[in-house]
């Protein structure tokens, strides 16, 4: 069983290593909702009753549900879908999921580093200086596939360089080791699924 859940966007990037780093003051014995990039919305009973306004972290961004929250949550999930949530009116699973959070009087944790859009977006719309506010970004929403690759790629070249900086070499050979093998194991699943052209003698 995990200690904690998270969900997020098919649109979203993750940086990993930040993102774990955020559980590191956090208990999965106890029901949590953490994450950031707060959004406000109403919540519901019997489908058209707003019970409350609610401020919830963004799904785009993502957010974590701890063991204890998810254990919470799922003997309700049925009854609150069909007897409570407007689901065809207001069909937002991050809201949903945090409006039955609060009913059963859980309140979310915010932490820094969940974006609600690209990096390009973020500096045109909030600039240069918040932005860099947080030197170790979660997420971004709303990335593109190839620029999933590019922040990748980014990122990955940052911990390396952190790594060698810090001469830490028993991460650093760890991390590479770990890197090639999925680079390979990668190779061995597209490989399977499609035949590649073959080399012509010249």
């Amino acid at each position: 069983t995990a200690k904690f859940y998270f969900l997020a966007g098919c649109d979203t990037f993750v940086n990993v290593p930040h993102l774990l780093k955020r559980l590191d003051y956090f208990n999965h014995t106890e029901a949590l909702v953490i994450g950031g990039n707060p959004f406000v919305h109403s919540c519901y009973r019997q489908k058209n009753q707003v019970v409350q306004t609610i401020s919830y972290p963004s799904g785009g961004a993502g957010f974590f549900l701890s063991a204890a929250m998810m254990e919470m949550m799922y003997p309700k999930l049925d009854s609150f879908f069909q007897n409570h949530w407007p689901t065809e009116k207001v069909p937002y699973s991050d809201v949903a999921l945090n409006c039955l959070a609060y009913s059963l009087g859980v309140q979310p944790s915010f932490v820094p580093g969940f974006w609600a859009f690209t990096p390009e977006q973020t500096l045109n719309n909030q600039g240069r200086l918040k932005l860099h506010s947080d030197s170790e970004p979660n997420t971004f929403h709303y990335v593109p596939p190839k620029s999933m690759y590019i922040l990748d790629e980014f990122y990955v070249f940052q911990h390396v360089d952190r790594l060698a900086n810090d001469n830490n070499l028993n991460e650093l050979v760890k991390f590479t080791r770990q890197f090639v093998a999925a680079h390979y194991e990668l190779l061995r699943i597209k490989t399977a699924e499609c035949t590649l052209p073959p080399v012509k003698s010249t």
